[in-house]
């Protein structure tokens, strides 16, 4: 199945050439030795290009939560209950969660999505798109059938298409879902055809022998499904989650609709890696916020060749490291505005 003519996708867009060189010329009358400030002056060129104009804008903003459940749970591979997930989704849509305060810091606002938890969110803020209580365990069969993961995919880029008509400048990208390191691991190792120990990490604090089995069943469910790189959907399907397929139509659609979007950690990654391998060329529109300390995580910004601005050994999720990346871009948007000029001390650079 194919997602671009599945979901009548128009042409992906590419990077406004003209705009990003017109960021650098600008950045280059500024009073500063060209090139300074390093990858702050790319960043804010890379947006010039994604946005389509030197007048580079991070205001109005967005967070994009996507929260679902994970059948493989089942299987031991998380340390804690998969009921915090629909507990933890309505401390975030309640403004209550650690990504909640931050995004309040940083005149963020937020939408959280139940794609497919376990349990309704009794939260009014929490957005009903419920597709599955809980993906299938994928350790016995495919986590979702391939028409529930497109209508996934669907949902994350109808989320975009709402924030562009609401005037939203930046988004960024977050999940809550007890198991969904274990299906990143999964969908990771199959993309970038690597053996499950490799992309395996141990969530939120696994025992050894949790993780021994972890990393078992990652692994012979890849071997199980005999997933192969060539197929992003298959892939997705067999072994991904509810919430990164959803991200990964967040990336898509920031990518159509010209807004940047920051990736967090390694959810949020991999299902910007998963959109790029479904849609090639959306990858145009990102920006990576943190390197995560799960092991996945740099494997998978390789692969979508792209340095991270902090590398803190965050590991919350929620998107707080998407949306801790946003007072570097607001510090730099004011440096390219307002920096006094060459011209305005009489200097030529």
């Amino acid at each position: 199945m194919n997602v671009r003519d599945t979901l009548k996708l128009e042409q992906v867009p590419v990077s406004d050439r003209e705009a990003e060189e017109a960021a650098f010329a600008k950045w280059n009358t500024l009073a500063k030795p060209i090139g300074s400030l390093g990858r702050i002056e790319t960043m804010i060129a890379r947006m010039a290009g994604i946005q389509g104009t030197a007048d580079v804008q991070a205001k109005p903003r967005r967070l994009i939560v996507a929260c679902a459940d994970n059948g493989v749970v089942k299987q031991g591979v998380a340390a804690t209950p998969p009921d915090i997930t629909a507990v933890m989704a309505e401390q975030i849509a309640g403004g209550k969660s650690a990504v909640a305060l931050m995004a309040k810091w940083n005149d963020c606002d937020m939408k959280v999505y139940d794609i497919g938890m376990f349990r309704r969110g009794h939260c009014s803020a929490l957005i009903d798109c419920h597709l599955m209580d809980g993906t299938n365990d994928f350790s016995v069969e495919p986590a979702m059938p391939e028409t529930v993961a497109i209508e996934a995919i669907r949902l994350g880029i109808e989320a975009v298409k709402t924030a562009a008509r609401d005037g939203i400048k930046l988004l960024a990208t977050g999940e809550m879902g007890i198991g969904n390191t274990t299906t990143t691991a999964a969908v990771a190792a199959a993309l970038l055809n690597v053996d499950a120990s490799v992309m395996t990490g141990r969530g939120a604090g696994l025992t050894n022998e949790a993780y021994e089995r972890k990393i078992g069943v990652v692994q012979k469910a890849i071997e199980d499904h005999q997933l192969s790189a060539s197929d992003p959907l298959k892939i997705l399907s067999s072994v991904g989650g509810l919430d990164i397929a959803m991200l990964a139509g967040v990336f898509i659609g920031a990518a159509l609709y010209r807004i940047p979007v920051i990736i967090d950690g390694v959810i949020s990654s991999v299902s910007a890696l998963l959109a790029e391998r479904l849609v090639p060329g959306v990858r145009y529109a990102y920006l990576a916020s943190h390197m995560s300390s799960e092991p996945a995580a740099s494997l998978i910004l390789n692969a979508l060749e792209m340095t991270p601005f902090i590398d803190a050994g965050m590991r919350l999720g929620e998107g707080t490291g998407a949306v801790a990346l946003m007072p570097l871009i607001d510090m730099a948007i004011d440096l390219y505005q307002h920096l006094i000029t060459f011209d305005d001390i009489g200097m030529v650079p």
